[in-house]
């Protein structure tokens, strides 16, 4: 993760910075939302994706000053996605599997 700070930048911001995106990460915790998709329809996958981005983009929107809040975030949009085109992969071969 790349944290860029400016020279006005001074320690008391920085902690400011850490401290709200630890809380604001805490409050991330558990279930944001739920979507649902069809694994084996790749538009349908990419769609849930999308929609789990804004999820994420919306419940952060007040913080998009945090140059550390965004880089989480946008790490936890990437492992959300990730993990959506795994299952439809997962699924894809277990259909597979049953034809072959």
């Amino acid at each position: 993760m790349d944290i860029q700070l400016g020279a006005s930048d001074g320690p008391e911001d920085l902690v400011h910075e850490l401290e709200q995106a630890e809380r604001v990460m805490n409050s991330l915790q558990g279930t944001l939302g739920t979507v649902y998709c069809d694994p084996g329809d790749t538009s349908s996958v990419e769609a849930a994706i999308h929609e789990t981005a804004e999820i994420i983009d919306r419940r952060i929107a007040p913080y998009r000053s945090n140059a550390i809040l965004v880089e989480m975030a946008d790490a936890m949009k990437a492992s959300h996605a990730d993990g959506l085109r795994e299952l439809a992969a997962d699924a894809t071969n277990a259909g597979d599997d049953k034809h072959g």
